[in-house]
């Protein structure tokens, strides 16, 4: 073989293997690219489910101030009272018992279920 046809078979095989190696560099991060598509399409309906969860959460949040306001009510009637005093006195009773004490309020839940449904 003379040095013509040495040096054309030389470069087409580093033109080979350049190819190669450029499928094989464009498979993987094709590759990568379809994985993080499916892990961030996955996060994103994780992350759908838990705010349907937290929204659920705050209705009951709230829905407990109301059954709490109707028996302060109706405990008002028969005990006498303030509604602040017996509210007082009865979360005192829930925490004696390591139950945590409500922080947040009704007006705080709602909002943030107005936040969380847009």
């Amino acid at each position: 073989m003379d040095a013509q046809t040495l040096t054309t078979l030389g470069t087409s095989l580093i033109v080979a293997l350049a190819t190669v190696i450029g499928s094989a560099i464009t498979a993987y991060f094709g590759f990568k690219s379809v994985k993080t598509t499916a892990d961030m399409a996955k996060t994103k309906d994780e992350m759908a489910s838990l705010k349907k969860e937290l929204i659920a959460a705050y209705r009951q949040i709230s829905a407990y101030y109301q059954l709490e306001q109707e028996f302060i009510e109706a405990m008002k009637a028969d005990n006498g009272g303030t509604g602040k005093t017996l509210k007082i006195s009865y979360r005192d009773k829930v925490v004696e018992k390591g139950f945590e004490r409500p922080k947040l309020t009704y007006n705080q839940a709602e909002k943030r279920i107005r936040e969380l449904e847009i």
